[in-house]
């Protein structure tokens, strides 16, 4: 049981730092958790309140729910991540990164549920079933609000990710590596939407 709670509080240190590093969660933004082993499907390891993940350290990595006091508190997004795990059982990990072009994206798209790119890029169609992700309205972050509507988007929509209106993206996946290939993915079709639909509206002109 040691050897897994040290493995995945390697693997969300390891993830934290790329993910920072690719620019996806600036600042102190942006949390990874990943479900515990054998412990239910409500129990998870998740980065602390207030770190930057670009410097997480081993103790920036706290259960929830605690089971007693602690001297880290969770991150700020622990209700969005818990409310994912209990209608996602496949989902291992999790990362919510707060992307710039994901956000563009969603802006783009307004007020629509879904989003999907202009191109049919390949690796977008292994990411998202049928080529859509679910847009989840804005929310105040930290809310239950926020996690009921995210919790309701991930019923309806098969990909392995959302974007958060105003707020970025949450993906998921076997493991903290596989949420952040998705995270990346879903970024980088973005920018290239985005790009291409920017093109567009200037060739009106």
């Amino acid at each position: 049981m040691q050897r897994h709670h040290d493995d995945d509080v390697s693997e969300i240190v390891e993830v934290a730092r790329r993910a920072y590093g690719h620019r996806l969660a600036p600042g102190t933004s942006g949390n990874v958790s990943v479900r515990s082993h054998g412990d239910g499907d409500n129990q998870f390891l998740i980065s602390a309140s207030g770190t930057s993940l670009g410097y997480l350290q081993p103790q920036d990595v706290v259960p929830f729910p605690s089971g007693g006091m602690q001297d880290r508190q969770p991150s700020s997004e622990v209700q969005l991540h818990a409310a994912l795990y209990r209608v996602l059982p496949r989902a291992k990990a999790l990362l919510h990164y707060h992307g710039t072009w994901t956000i563009l994206a969603a802006e783009a798209c307004a007020p629509e549920k879904q989003w999907r790119p202009s191109l049919a890029l390949p690796e977008f169609a292994a990411f998202a079933a049928e080529s859509a992700v679910g847009v989840v309205s804005a929310f105040p972050a930290g809310s239950c609000e926020l996690a009921r509507e995210a919790a309701s988007c991930a019923r309806q929509f098969g990909a392995w990710g959302l974007i958060l209106r105003g707020h970025g993206g949450i993906t998921w996946g076997q493991s903290p590596q596989q949420a952040l290939f998705h995270a990346e993915t879903l970024e980088s079709a973005a920018q290239i939407d985005y790009l291409i639909s920017g093109r567009k509206e200037i060739s009106r002109c």
